[in-house]
């Protein structure tokens, strides 16, 4: 049973409402009523006595045990069976700190990202645009000013003591390198962090008199007004604890919103502005609101020490701090008008208090149960396990163990076996139904499954081998000899072997392949649904309805095993990514993977991990009119008049429709263009046939076709020259080239991006490029422009060298390494954007 009131009063309620599955009364009646309409004046006998009306309450009790199973709450349902770990199924079900987080998006996002990576080395950060002051400072590009969460030494020591001030310069200089390689790690698609600013400390201290209130200590009241001064002038930010948000009726999805964070949760209504310009009036207008704070007089502002005044302005790369001391000295305290004395030390030291445990709450990190919901963590219930009905039968009924009565009538046993097997349709139903419940796993799994229907056979009912067991009694046995039928019984094998009962239940009860294919799509669609997702993929190359939906079905389970890691990324400029068959991990940028999940077109550094880049494929065809020997890793030798891996490709795509002129055991001879062209495989196959060989080089080319498939996603962002000396010397790009672009980079001679397909109305045509550059456009973050550009395989190889060059100048962090290949990749861009070739 599973309701609210029972899960908060675990107790037996007499008028506790039941869904009409559950209440046996319910059932019972309606049964009841089903039979008088059913049976007329035939039946009138509906007493408990009546075998019909005990097979009916039999029935109704087994269906409230059926509909108790399916309203188990689901952490259990999804509970796996601990005594099979290794058939556990991956969950599609995601937590909330997973569901509702994002990739920061927002300046506020970065800023929490950042104070939560950073939190024992920084106390505030505030991130703005930078501003437009070179022609190298383009939209998109942002500065970041922190405060540290502590001074390495006292700001005056460090003026008198070079040594010690420039070790303190270095070791700002490392941090705002780290955070600014940090920032462009976690970086958006077009945008970029170029300049981080360590805000230098001013010292601000307060001069007047603090009229209070009866009942207030002074020193106390002191501390407090310090505290709040300095958190105006130099505001921390408060973490908070999940139950904190909670009890403020937060809503869950507004709690995750933005950043995945795992030190504290971060709300941007918790940020305050800098203050560049420090306003007395402000400062008054909170201290009035503090209780014990009756009044105050001549209240002025000082910085360092310099004359009073109403308003403290700093420079850009200043922010102001309290100097409790100066302040403490220049500060009266009066009750009534008559000034009252403290202890000034001991003010110091509760405002330092209060500092110190703010500081404590930025640096600690929560723990995981203040952080997240906990995972509900379901029970397993074997829900699978069936009980037979006929073990509650009246023993009179003969459908038990034991059988029949020994003293029953031949009639009475033959009637008796004739029951047993006409109870065994209903079991069978609801056996199959408690297996669909434990099922329920996998039916919402994301991982491949073979079967949408499950069964399993009737172990339980009594005495089942009588009529499904591979060695089923005659009727002369079971009415008149028992015992031979028993001696041949225990001549076999167990009941609960593998019984041709059990062959044809599963033969029987197994969906066909298409009917699976259909349940198993329909299944997959819901679950992508529950995120918002709707995708139709398409692959032009299947024309069979059953290999069609093959496809669906592994594009659609691929989605969903790596749907949390997707929409997070969906803006990320690089993010790192695991998949299937790689040793190591490797970067790609949230749109490239998200266009591979849908399409299953491979990005390039995909292709890089699988060792697949174009010169290592050049290498597995040897071409014998280059006039050299074959590389070690050539698998195919091509004779005759093909003096390069472009002509190769081109002679593959004719090669598809022509027959060969010849075969031997190794090669395939084709006559193409008036010439002859031998395909022979590096190595001999053992007893291959030549049909197997025509077949291996089909096989090979269509192998080969979906190896050059890949795509380049380039982001303009990084063709940006660090300064005008980087610059090209001639054909400048325009300022707009750098800004908030990408260009995606295709083959436009593979199989699957040359075919076009006719509508269905016969009067237009449409082509996988159209539906690739649809889904570009659909999943491209809304503030990038995307350039698709389709090349040839000449142009695509000068392209991919280019590329690979400067992907080693960038992960070599060497910047002069960089310019080059950087000029260069810009001129290949703008000359063929500039011609339209996409």
């Amino acid at each position: 049973m599973s309701s609210p009131l029972f899960d908060q009063n675990p107790a037996i309620y007499k008028d506790l409402p039941l869904e009409p599955g559950e209440d046996y009364a319910f059932l019972r009646h309606q049964g009841l009523e089903m039979l008088q309409q059913l049976s007329g004046r035939i039946w009138t006998d509906y007493n408990v006595h009546d075998p019909g009306i005990t097979m009916l309450e039999a029935l109704c009790y087994a269906l409230t045990d059926l509909t108790n199973r399916a309203n188990q709450s689901v952490p259990d349902l999804l509970a796996p069976d601990p005594r099979q770990p290794e058939a556990a199924v991956s969950s599609t079900f995601t937590p909330p700190h997973e569901a509702f987080s994002n990739h920061p998006v927002t300046l506020a996002d970065y800023k929490a990202l950042l104070l939560d990576n950073f939190r024992t080395q920084l106390k505030n950060v505030w991130i703005e645009p930078l501003e437009h002051a070179t022609p190298q400072e383009q939209p998109g590009q942002y500065q970041v000013e922190v405060v540290l969460s502590k001074p390495p030494m006292d700001v005056l020591a460090l003026g008198q003591n070079n040594r010690l001030e420039a070790a303190a310069q270095l070791r700002e200089a490392v941090l705002a390198d780290d955070i600014r390689d940090f920032l462009n790690l976690h970086r958006n698609l077009g945008e970029s962090f170029t300049k981080v600013v360590i805000l230098k400390p001013r010292q601000v201290s307060i001069s007047g008199t603090i009229e209070i209130e009866k009942g207030f200590a002074q020193e106390e009241i002191l501390a407090e007004i310090l505290w709040l001064i300095d958190f105006y002038l130099d505001p921390y930010v408060s973490p908070q604890h999940l139950q904190d948000q909670r009890a403020a009726g937060q809503r869950v999805e507004d709690i995750y919103a933005g950043p995945l964070l795992k030190s504290y949760l971060l709300q941007e209504t918790a940020f305050r502005a800098r203050h560049q310009q420090v306003h007395l009036a402000s400062i008054l207008k909170r201290l009035l609101k503090l209780p014990g704070v009756r009044g105050t007089s001549g209240l002025m502002l000082r910085l360092d020490q310099g004359p009073a005044t109403g308003v403290v302005l700093l420079e850009a790369d200043e922010f102001p701090v309290l100097d409790a001391r100066v302040s403490l000295a220049d500060l009266v305290v009066n009750y009534q008008g008559m000034g009252l004395d403290f202890d000034r030390q001991r003010v110091f030291r509760l405002f330092k208090e209060r500092e110190r445990l703010a500081d404590n709450r930025l640096r600690s990190r929560l723990p995981e149960e203040q952080l997240h919901f906990a995972p509900p963590l379901g029970d397993y219930l074997n829900l699978s396990h069936y009980e037979s009905i006929q073990t509650a039968f009246p023993a009179i009924y003969g459908l038990g163990e034991e059988g029949p009565p020994s003293n029953s009538s031949l009639l009475a046993q033959a009637q008796a076996l004739q029951l047993k097997g006409y109870l065994l349709l209903f079991e069978q139903i609801m056996a199959n139904f408690c297996a669909q419940v434990d099922h329920a796993k996998d039916l919402l799994s994301a991982d491949s499954q073979r079967t949408t229907y499950f069964s399993q056979p009737l172990h339980t009912v009594p005495r089942w081998d009588l009529l499904l067991g591979d060695v089923p009694a005659s009727s002369h046995e079971i009415l008149h000899d028992a015992t031979s039928y028993q001696r041949r019984r225990e001549q076999q094998s167990p009941t609960t072997a593998d019984t041709r009962y059990q062959r044809t239940l599963r033969r029987s009860l197994r969906e066909q392949p298409d009917e699976f294919l259909e349940r198993r799509n329909a299944f997959l669609v819901h679950l992508l649904a529950r995120f918002g997702y709707s995708i139709s993929p398409y692959q032009p190359l299947l024309s069979q309805a059953r290999a069609i939906n093959q496809y669906a079905i592994r594009t659609r389970e691929q989605l969903l095993r790596y749907l949390s890691a997707a929409t997070y990324h969906r803006g990320a400029a690089r993010f790192e990514v695991t998949l299937p068959g790689l040793a190591e991990a490797h970067e790609t940028s949230g749109l490239e993977f998200f266009l591979y999940l849908l399409t299953g077109v491979e990005y390039v550094e995909l292709k890089i991990a699988r060792q697949l880049t174009l010169a290592q494929l050049e290498a597995r065809v040897h071409l014998s009119a280059r006039g050299t020997g074959p590389e070690p890793a050539a698998q195919l030798l091509v004779q005759g008049d093909v003096p390069d891996f472009a002509a190769f490709l081109r002679l593959m795509q004719q090669a598809r429709t022509t027959a060969p002129t010849r075969l031997t055991p190794t090669s395939v001879h084709l006559a193409l263009g008036g010439k002859t062209v031998a395909l022979s495989l590096r190595r001999k196959l053992p007893r291959v046939a030549r049909v197997g060989v025509v077949q291996w080089v089909q096989r090979y080319f269509q192998n080969l076709d979906e190896q050059l498939e890949r795509f380049y996603l380039l982001d303009h962002v990084l063709l940006r020259p660090a300064d005008d000396t980087d610059a090209p010397a001639t054909g400048k790009p325009e300022p707009g080239f750098f800004q908030y672009q990408a260009t995606l980079v295709l083959p436009s001679f593979t199989r699957r991006f040359s075919l076009k397909t006719e509508a269905k109305d016969h009067r237009s045509t449409y082509s996988y490029r159209e539906y690739f550059q649809h889904l570009v456009q659909q999943n491209a973050p809304a503030h990038l422009l995307v350039n698709v550009l389709w090349l040839s395989y000449e142009e695509l190889r000068a392209w991919e060298t280019l590329y690979l060059e400067f992907r080693a100048a960038l992960q070599r962090h060497n910047s002069a390494a960089r310019v080059q290949p950087q000029q260069q990749l810009t001129a290949f861009l703008r000359r063929h954007l500039a011609a339209h070739t996409y």
